[in-house]
């Protein structure tokens, strides 16, 4: 973890079915990293939380030596400036940089929410000490790319609108620099628990300005994913995948990709980007609904009966088997597919339910169904 040792004042709980008090994410797994508080019944996800949660809390309500450790850390980025805010300081160790760091940035003259532009500095691998450093060049060519960012944005989600979008899709691969979201400024609260606000999904590194009652939702690498879970080369490390009906009933764990018949990658890991699923050549059944595909290869999977893909938004292409005799059920709804090219490998007598509403399709002649 970035940044200061939270774990000297802070215990980790391994406890399970815990919601953090900030964002309200589901966190509690073995395998995440997140902190409780060792007195009180305080959950946080990440240190960026915990940040947040502690500048609203009454001090008088936290542990002595809490209270004493975060003074000192707010008081060692004052001596930087002293408009710093836990929220800035979570922002910086966010991007990565300590104290040290970021000191070296702000005596160059940068501003305290700097800390995107410098974390842009740092990828083209510039560095405070070095000489002949030109910090006004560099910031006309951040500023240039986070316009055409915007312009994308304002592009897709027209400012008229934007106060009853619910989600974002920011899976432009091109996007870079810093977006404007102000404007989305959706909210409904369910009761006085659950609330609904605007979800960001994200797919490349984007500097957001976080509005009110954002959920960002951090998407990952398809195929980069299967690859590490299901390896080519290797076994299946994953156990207990849950179906469609919430119970554990596909367990591919230890078998190699041609012995897999059922493959279900489907809603909580909010995949995006191409895939590819060379190798499960005995696949029968694939479930990859609720993420965001753009592209799906099933070019050797000849024996699939089920294809299940729907509420991905954003997949434009699908590469089926040059023949799919025994497909029974196709479900792509709500995606961006413009052509039904792939209808023409289906056996139409053997397909029992198919779901294509909600695409891009032109008139197309469906006749042989």
């Amino acid at each position: 973890m970035v940044g200061y040792n939270i774990r000297k004042f802070i215990k980790n709980m391994p406890r399970k079915n815990v919601t953090c008090d900030r964002c309200k994410k589901t966190i509690g797994d073995d395998k995440l990293a997140w902190f409780s508080d060792a007195n009180k019944n305080w959950d946080f996800c990440s240190e960026n939380c915990c940040l947040k949660w502690n500048e609203k809390r009454n001090w008088k309500d936290m542990s002595k030596n809490f209270i004493e450790e975060l003074r000192k850390e707010w008081k060692k980025w004052e001596s930087i400036h002293p408009n710093f805010t836990f929220e800035l300081i979570g922002k910086w160790k966010c991007k990565g940089f300590s104290y040290e760091q970021c000191k070296k940035w702000i005596e160059l003259g940068l501003k305290i929410d700097d800390y995107a532009f410098v974390a842009y500095l740092k990828d083209k691998d510039c560095d405070p000490q070095q000489e002949n450093l030109n910090l006004d060049e560099w910031r006309i060519k951040w500023d240039e790319i986070s316009k055409k960012s915007q312009a994308w944005l304002d592009q897709k989600y027209p400012k008229k609108d934007r106060n009853w979008i619910e989600t974002i899709y920011l899976t432009e691969p091109t996007l870079v620099g810093e977006l404007d979201l102000s404007d989305f400024t959706y909210y409904y609260r369910l009761s006085f628990i659950n609330e609904i606000g605007v979800r960001i999904f994200i797919s490349s590194q984007v500097d957001e300005n976080k509005p009110k009652h954002v959920r960002i939702i951090k998407l990952v690498q398809a195929q980069k994913w299967l690859d590490e879970n299901y390896p080519q080369d290797g076994t299946c490390i994953r156990k207990n995948e849950l179906s469609g009906s919430g119970v554990n009933n596909i367990d591919n764990f230890g078998k190699r990709r041609e012995e897999i018949t059922k493959l279900y990658i489907s809603n909580g890991k909010q995949m995006d980007g191409s895939l590819n699923l060379n190798g499960f050549v005995n696949l029968r059944e694939l479930h990859c609904n609720n993420n965001k595909l753009t592209s799906l290869d099933l070019t050797n999977c000849e024996k699939l009966e089920v294809i299940d893909c729907c509420w991905s938004y954003q997949l434009t292409n699908l590469s089926l088997p040059k023949y799919c005799p025994n497909l029974t059920k196709l479900n792509l709804y709500a995606n961006q597919l413009t052509d039904l090219n792939f209808l023409s490998v289906i056996n139409p007598e053997k397909l029992k339910e198919l779901g294509i509403l909600s695409n891009n399709f032109s008139e197309s002649d469906l006749s042989i169904y």
